[in-house]
């Protein structure tokens, strides 16, 4: 028996990924076969994940689309095709209703395919035929590749909520999953060292201007040093580091000065974290611990 759809419009209906995919994946052609399924980002040899998405504010019929998008906004539609269950023509759709103890959806044996070049432009006619434009960019790339980037996408979910009897159709915002990258990973940047693990909160540092960082390989024009503060597993705080791009030596080590902590008049030393960020593909490092202790201290 269906269960009578229900809106909350106190909390507006919203998609929320719960699982993001895991950021490489083997794309395969028509002819190698379907291959295997996306896994999850936390997936582990014990223990395999799924891409999921969760249902806010709503309750009952809906139907779900999922597509291949661009890696950069404007997400215009990619013509990298998924397949497995429910999918056709690239794209995974199918109905499923939601209720307030079932409002998950999880992609356990959806693939990605990839497809020759020479087919791009059918396989995105077909996209618009069907009308799967979730950001409704159009498809004026269809016959101008241009820079598009071939061996990475971004899953893009998007649904309709269909009402007690399927006479509804109201689009709700569609959200869009971390890259994923076509065989193997981008190298996570790595910090190896800091030579200071603290400073005052007006980010100064004691008996140096600067801190040295130590790291893999960078880009001088593809790095963020960022600062960050969490407290029950939110951050509350972020800010950058500055440098310049003569500050980088050999691409391995940075001399930068860190930001002016939020709070100036903090009493005791603050836990924040310190990671490099690679903004074009938004990989960033494992964390490391940074200290900001009040004015008033003067011990390193």
């Amino acid at each position: 028996m269906s269960v009578p759809a229900v809106l909350h419009p106190e909390n507006l209906p919203y998609i929320e990924i719960i699982e993001q995919p895991y950021k490489a994946h083997k794309f395969r052609y028509i002819q190698e076969g379907r291959g295997m399924p996306i896994p999850g980002a936390s997936s582990t040899p014990g223990n395999r994940t799924s891409f999921a998405i969760q249902i806010h504010g709503y309750q009952g019929r809906l139907l779900v689309n999922v597509s291949c998008v661009t890696k950069d906004p404007p997400y215009r539609q990619h013509p990298y095709q998924l397949v497995g269950p429910n999918c056709n023509h690239g794209v995974c759709s199918f109905e499923q209703e939601v209720t307030a103890t079932n409002s998950t959806i999880t992609f356990a044996k959806m693939g990605a395919r990839c497809i020759k070049r020479s087919n791009f432009q059918e396989s995105l006619r077909i996209r618009q035929e069907n009308n799967v434009d979730p950001f409704e960019e159009g498809f004026g790339h269809k016959d101008d590749f241009g820079p598009l980037e071939r061996n990475v996408v971004r899953l893009c979910v998007q649904v309709v909520l269909l009402g007690d009897n399927g006479d509804q159709r109201i689009k709700i915002r569609p959200v869009v999953s971390n890259p994923i990258y076509d065989g193997k990973a981008p190298i996570e940047p790595i910090i190896y060292k800091l030579s200071h693990g603290n400073s005052y909160v007006d980010g100064k540092i004691h008996s140096s201007e600067q801190i040295i960082l130590l790291c893999t390989k960078v880009k001088t024009d593809d790095l963020k040093i960022r600062f960050f503060e969490m407290k029950d597993n939110e951050v509350v705080w972020e800010d950058f580091g500055t440098f310049h791009s003569d500050d980088i030596y050999n691409n391995t080590a940075i001399c930068f000065r860190p930001p002016k902590y939020h709070d100036q008049n903090i009493t005791y030393a603050v836990k924040v974290w310190v990671q490099l960020v690679r903004p074009t593909d938004q990989m960033v490092s494992q964390p490391i611990e940074f200290m900001y202790l009040p004015v008033q201290h003067q011990e390193f």
